[in-house]
């Protein structure tokens, strides 16, 4: 049997690489793991379930461009559990991710401002603050007619001052009717107002069934 040269033997395949993880200690393969996920049927679940343990800020960021390119209810959701972290940076960039899904955000809005933690109803109003929806104006007038919590009626008047119109006028006036022992939103109503023009009498508001 005739001998094979060394220049003739069959090269070994190159070893596999092995596969990205979440789990890896270096950001740059976490990325790669978090980029391979899209498009995943369980990418939504497995990213926000991750989303807690990740403290690279380029990873996180990767998560939340994923989570809004899968632009589904459930992805929606993933991103709006963590308003409830005890992690300011990641509840903030959950707020910027839900801005990036208006067509999906009305019946999460809505729950939001109608939640008994006056902290989740704020993340609400500050989702609002960037958010281009037609309903914007509507969400920020029932909270000014509703709203118990000083801090997310001020919130609310901020985002006004940047957007409000004539037509929110009885809303602000009723605001600073219902806290009128409040120095500071009185003087947010009556900056709000001047900026929309002349203040107008409270009307009667909308019921809370219209939220």
């Amino acid at each position: 049997m005739p001998l094979v040269s060394k220049t003739e033997r069959p090269h070994s395949p190159p070893p596999r690489r092995k596969a990205a993880s979440l789990a890896d200690p270096a950001p740059d393969q976490r990325r790669l793991a978090v980029r391979a996920m899209a498009g995943q049927a369980d990418a939504a679940e497995v990213l926000g379930a991750h989303l807690p343990d990740e403290t690279d800020p380029s990873v996180r960021a990767a998560i939340f461009d994923v989570l809004v390119q899968t632009a589904t209810p459930a992805a929606l959701s993933q991103i709006l559990r963590h308003l409830r972290s005890d992690d300011t940076e990641l509840r903030n960039d959950a707020v910027v991710a839900a801005q990036r899904l208006p067509h999906l955000i009305a019946p999460a809005i809505e729950a939001l401002l109608c939640d008994p933690d006056p902290d989740l109803r704020l993340f609400g109003v500050r989702i609002l603050e960037d958010l281009p929806h037609p309903q914007v104006l509507d969400w920020l007038s029932a909270v000014l007619w509703h709203e118990p919590d000083r801090n997310v009626v001020a919130a609310a008047l901020d985002v006004l001052a940047e957007c409000g119109t004539a037509g929110m006028l009885p809303a602000v006036a009723a605001a600073r009717d219902r806290f009128a022992d409040c120095g500071f939103i009185g003087f947010a109503c009556d900056f709000v107002a001047a900026r929309m023009g002349t203040p107008q009498a409270p009307a009667q508001g909308p019921s809370r069934n219209g939220r």
